[in-house]
């Protein structure tokens, strides 16, 4: 059989955890690609800005913290909603 991860009452397959956090990584690298190729204009910018971002220490040190991760992977989603509400360029 797969192995299985359990949270309290709630059982799911290691795969289909595994695939829950990379998916922090892939969401945090595009919405900062967004976010500085916003600021910037430059796609340049942002390619390299979210490859660091998704592959630097901070989440990376937190691989095993899906919460702290995935509040991480939105926050610059959070930031260029912010900056288009407030300041509309």
């Amino acid at each position: 059989g797969t192995r299985k991860v359990t949270f309290g009452t709630h059982t799911i397959d290691f795969d289909q955890w595994n695939t829950f956090v990379l998916t922090a990584y892939i969401l945090a690298g595009f919405f900062m690609y967004v976010y500085v190729r916003y600021l910037t204009g430059s796609v340049t910018a942002g390619l390299l800005s979210g490859t660091c971002y998704s592959l630097g220490g901070f989440l990376t040190n937190h691989l095993t913290h899906a919460n702290m991760i995935h509040c991480a992977a939105w926050t610059p989603l959070l930031m260029w909603l912010m900056d288009r509400l407030f300041f509309r360029r």
